[in-house]
């Protein structure tokens, strides 16, 4: 069964390790990362 989780935007309401945790935990993709290595949220 598929979980979804919803995320409200923009990105600075939601805890920078709330994030991290759902990537673990799998309910979010990882997105993808600039050059530096900074993740890319879209919104």
């Amino acid at each position: 069964m598929a979980t979804c989780v919803a995320v409200n935007w923009p990105p600075s309401r939601v805890n920078v390790q709330t994030l991290r945790y759902y990537e673990r935990r799998g309910l979010l993709q990882q997105p993808p990362r600039s050059a530096s290595g900074y993740r890319s949220y879209p919104g």
